[in-house]
């Protein structure tokens, strides 16, 4: 009789049950994310703002009406809209951050997402053998990364930096604010909007500022003015009551506080936020780190600065030893990773009396 192959009767040698709830698992959050960018993609939670029917939304935003409904039906089933009679509305949770009219709108961040998926991940092999993904800097700091950590910022973690300074003793008082490697400058608007005659400043490299730019035409901030520049080589200027650094190497630097501490008044507060660090990104972020750089570039050769310790005891001492003794120092959660936090550390210039 001829041999059977083994396989046909006897089970794999690991329990396939593992190994399918892992790819079910990836794959439905794949579906559930590729769910909400079409919804995004196609207007339907702006439109859902109020109650709409299906027919309404399939000709709002040019698609078939049989996939509309059943896209509909999708979101519903997901929590993202509600259906009340024959027509469909956004639940809160999709009118706070997935309307693009909301000021706490993250559609930047879910597009920023999904073209990391297409260009990096979904190419992985290719760019495996062929290098990395190549975006022009410009170009990736103004549409693809800046307008995704301001609606980052704005889902948390910006309102509780801005109301610890504006219960520091003597903010009624404070006229010049610096927001230092601003990026979006969303932190020295939101400052200068708490009072008419604050006149704040963000400094940030050339390719950056522009987008600063528009967030100030947006909000209207007359008071807000912007600084190109290099903060390690070039003159930040002086007499700011507030520096504000979040989220950029200026904040981790030792060699930056001198300059820090020059520039502020007597009794001016240095607030600065970082990601504690300590610790590697994980392997799918440290892989994520290397599928993409900028042209002409080898960002390979740079590290991250989420991997840099942010209060070691050197970084303290410098503290002092430029004038700058910590009033207070918190975590502030992070809300667009989970579980993430970053580290709010207040200094206070030395002076005889404060601002």
């Amino acid at each position: 009789m001829r041999e059977q192959a083994p396989f046909f009767t006897r089970s794999p040698p690991e329990d396939p049950g593992p190994f399918y709830e892992k790819i079910d698992r990836a794959v439905h959050g794949l579906r559930e994310f590729s769910l909400i960018y079409a919804a995004v993609e196609l207007g339907i939670f702006d439109h859902c703002i109020i109650p709409m029917t299906v027919e309404d939304l399939s000709s709002s935003s040019c698609s078939d009406l049989s996939m509309c409904r059943l896209l509909c039906e999708a979101l519903v089933a997901e929590g993202l809209l509600a259906r009340k009679n024959n027509q469909f509305i956004n639940t809160p949770m999709s009118s706070t951050y997935l309307a693009g009219d909301s000021p706490y709108s993250q559609v930047h961040y879910i597009g920023q997402l999904a073209r990391m998926g297409q260009d990096m991940w979904i190419s992985l092999a290719q760019i495996m053998r062929n290098g990395p993904v190549q975006y022009n800097r410009d170009d990736f700091f103004r549409e693809f990364s800046l307008p995704a950590m301001a609606e980052n910022a704005l889902s948390g973690r910006l309102q509780a930096v801005v109301q610890a300074i504006i219960h520091l003793p003597g903010f009624s008082r404070m006229r010049r604010v610096l927001d230092l490697g601003g990026g979006h400058g969303l932190y020295a608007i939101a400052i200068a909007m708490q009072q008419s005659d604050i006149e704040a400043w963000v400094f940030d490299l050339p390719h950056v500022i522009p987008l600063a730019g528009r967030y100030v035409e947006h909000y209207r901030c007359q008071n807000v003015h912007l600084v190109p520049g290099d903060f390690f080589c070039s003159p930040i200027g002086g007499g700011y009551d507030l520096i504000i650094s979040s989220s950029n190497p200026s904040g981790k630097s030792i060699k930056m506080l001198p300059k820090i501490s020059d520039a502020l008044n007597e009794g001016g507060y240095f607030v600065n936020v970082q990601s504690p660090g300590g610790l590697p990104l994980d392997p799918l972020q440290s892989l994520e780190w290397n599928l993409w750089t900028f042209s002409g570039v080898n960002k390979l050769q740079e590290g991250c600065t989420k991997e840099q310790v942010f209060m070691t005891p050197a970084y303290r001492k410098a503290l002092s030893e430029n004038g700058l003794f910590i009033i207070d120092e918190q975590d502030i959660r992070d809300d667009y990773r989970y579980d993430t936090w970053v580290t709010m550390v207040i200094a206070q210039k030395r002076t005889g009396k404060t601002l």
